[in-house]
């Protein structure tokens, strides 16, 4: 009977080496305000939380913890909004003729529309080269009926050179940064990068220079034909958000999102940094990039719009040996706010003990904690696992992933008897349903283009609960 009770709690510590998103629907909580202690600080408006999602892990496990941070930014009136920069580099190679070329100048067109005689506005257009088809300057009424009518006349063509792009744009920004105000990138491509510099390590060295120069880039996918990982890594290398939109209509709310969210920025340059104890390591947060220096690890999530409740699971693992206790000494949260450096460190230092005896390591985890956990964080690396598996085309791969996700989480569901964590198992038939579809019919390779997109889209853009408007 302890063999069978042993293995299912193994099961249950399995379950949380899944570690990336969900997002709002059917999350149990979903704020960080479970039934576990949480942690609390906070500077200048801006409030940090953490909460465990157990306080102790099963000696000789895997010794994975889910650490759930909270970063809550304070409502602003209208009136205190920032004056913006956006630089908008488009995509005009052949593929973006007709139809999405339309959508994109009709984007530009009410992106200048809303914008305001403080704000500024550039556009830079790439094909086989780029080009500067507007410098940075403010928007005066006679300069944005210039821009529209010159938008309008942007001509489709030609290769994808998308290093070329990013540099002009990113060099517009970095010669222009004002304090007081918000810059932003939004980045637009159909297609796969053949021109240039179109190594992957080239493209993100790019990107980050926003990170290091603390404005924002954010990427913005159209169609089936480009490179959703690409995309995703750019905007992340950027702090920004990744977007996909099957069919360009729908780019004008994107920008105007985008816009919105660097007009209400309340706090900037926010960094997570973790000293861990020794031993310890993080191996996930939310998807976005670590770095790691001595015994901190760190990653930066962007910026905070008024009012803005972001939640970030943070997975981790620590050695068990019998008898040991991990104590997480310092987490902290760095930001820009008002022109001046804020740090939160949490008040209380997080303690994880190591249990020899499996009815103490259940009475430390908290189910809803727990929950969360599986339903935000596990489920979307799951949509990603499989949206890879189907771009490759591979059914087999992608069912198997489903199969062992299910089979491993209703185990360790059976112990703590969570009913969300059972809804979100009866959504897995709703996706093996998807997966077979897209390999029916003479457009199945369309189909798995398709859903693979949207399953990469969905995991990140549910699993970073509260981190867009």
């Amino acid at each position: 009977m302890k063999k069978q009770w042993l293995a299912v709690l193994a099961l249950l510590v399995c379950t949380l080496a899944w570690g990336a998103a969900r997002g709002h629907r059917g999350t149990p909580g979903g704020e960080v305000t479970g039934g576990g202690t949480t942690v609390s600080a906070g500077v200048a408006g801006v409030e940090f939380h953490a909460q465990l999602d157990r306080n102790a892990v099963l000696a000789g496990s895997d010794g994975r913890v889910v650490l759930e941070l909270g970063i809550v930014a304070p409502a602003s009136s209208g009136a205190n909004s920032l004056p913006t920069d956006v630089v908008v580099v488009l995509d005009r190679s052949g593929s973006m003729n007709g139809e999405k070329l339309e959508h994109a100048r009709a984007a530009i067109h009410s992106l200048v529309a809303g914008l305001r005689s403080e704000d500024r506005f550039a556009l830079v257009s790439y094909a086989h080269h780029a080009r500067i088809d507007f410098p940075l300057q403010y928007a005066t009424p006679e300069r944005k009926a210039g821009w529209s009518s010159t938008a309008t006349s942007i001509a489709a063509h030609g290769g994808t050179n998308l290093a070329a792009g990013l540099d002009q744009a990113l060099a517009l920004v970095d010669g222009a940064l004002q304090q007081g105000r918000a810059a932003r990138v939004l980045l637009l491509s159909d297609g796969l990068a053949n021109e240039g510099d179109t190594s992957r390590d080239g493209l993100r060295n790019r990107a980050s220079r926003a990170a290091r120069g603390e404005y924002i880039l954010s990427t913005i996918g159209v169609g089936l034909e480009f490179d959703e990982e690409l995309l995703a890594l750019l905007a992340d290398a950027g702090t920004g958000n990744y977007h996909y939109l099957e069919s360009a209509r729908g780019l004008d709310h994107i920008f105007a999102v985008e816009f919105a969210s660097a007009r209400e920025t309340v706090a900037e340059a926010l960094r997570v940094v973790l000293d861990l104890p020794d031993g310890a390591d993080v191996l996930d947060a939310a998807g976005y990039p670590l770095e790691r220096s001595g015994s901190e690890v760190s990653f930066r999530p962007g910026a905070l719009f008024s009012g803005q409740n972001r939640r970030i699971g943070v997975s981790l693992r620590v050695p068990t040996s019998v008898g040991e206790r991990h104590v997480l000494r310092d987490v902290r949260l760095e930001f820009r706010a008002a022109g001046e450096r804020h740090a939160i460190a949490l008040e209380e230092p997080l303690t994880i003990a190591v249990a020899e005896q499996e009815e103490e390591y259940l009475a430390s985890v908290d189910r809803q904690g727990w929950a969360r956990s599986v339903v935000i964080d596990e489920y979307n690396a799951l949509r990603k696992r499989v949206s890879r598996a189907v771009a490759r085309g591979n059914k087999e791969e992608a069912k198997r992933e489903i199969s062992r996700f299910a089979t491993e989480v209703e185990a360790a569901n059976q112990v703590l008897a969570v009913p969300e964590v059972g809804e979100q198992l009866q959504e897995l038939r709703a996706l093996e349903a998807e997966v077979d579809d897209s390999f029916v019919g003479a457009d199945a390779a369309k189909k798995q283009r398709s859903l693979g997109k949207s399953l990469h889209h969905e995991a990140i853009s549910d699993g970073r609960v509260g981190s867009r408007k």
